[in-house]
């Protein structure tokens, strides 16, 4: 899950840093994105960590 929210978020990274380095406001939509990327990677988490079994580990699917 987590390899797969990194990267989801790499394609707005360095929007993040350029905002960050210049002291800019970073677009209220990317914030929101990214945050929306990690609630469900941690939602992902939780799912895997209930699994029971090594095939049911492996056969769920994780999406952004």
């Amino acid at each position: 899950a987590k390899t797969a929210a990194s990267d989801s978020l790499r394609h707005t990274d360095w929007v993040i840093v350029r905002d960050t380095e210049l002291g800019n406001t970073t677009d209220q939509a990317t914030l929101d994105s990214r945050a929306a990327v990690r609630t469900a990677c941690d939602a992902h988490e939780a799912a895997i960590n209930s699994k029971t079994t090594k095939a049911s580990v492996m056969s769920y699917l994780i999406t952004y």
